[in-house]
């Protein structure tokens, strides 16, 4: 079984590494996108991409949790630190799925033509672009 297992995690990793390429295309345009209604469909598909890697790497833990695979679940939680948060790390993976996905409620209600936010949201989905923005930056100038 730990064979398998250890299969089924690598298949999880290539498909996160080309999520993260994705990202990494998209940040170009997101970097160089002025008309505010376009830039924030592409930090919407942004989001998305991210919300699929944390899915994929929920599922891996998950899997390597119910088969006691210790090392596979560090070495997901690696990818976790920088959350500084000292839960297990299938916790703190649906964290950032819920995370996430309200990110994308707000990121998705802004470009809508008649935006049902109220003040407080829209400030919050406008810090949400500053943050993907900031994300793209570094996406940008990372050589991958």
């Amino acid at each position: 079984m730990e064979n398998a297992v250890m299969t089924f995690y690598q298949s999880i990793l290539q498909q996160v590494l080309k999520i993260e390429v994705l990202k990494k295309e998209l940040s170009r345009d997101i970097l160089i996108c002025r008309d505010k209604k376009s830039r924030l469909k592409l930090i919407n598909s942004f989001l998305q991409y991210d919300l699929k890697k944390h899915e994929l790497l929920e599922h891996a833990a998950v899997v390597a949790a119910g088969n006691e695979e210790m090392k596979i679940l560090d070495d997901i939680r690696e990818l976790y630190v920088h959350t500084g948060k000292n839960e297990d790390t299938i916790t703190i993976i649906r964290e950032e799925i819920t995370l996430v996905r309200q990110f994308l409620y707000l990121i998705e209600n802004a470009f809508k033509p008649h935006s049902t936010l109220n003040f407080l949201e829209k400030r919050m989905a406008q810090e949400v672009e500053k943050y993907v923005t900031e994300q793209a930056k570094i996406y940008n100038s990372s050589k991958v």
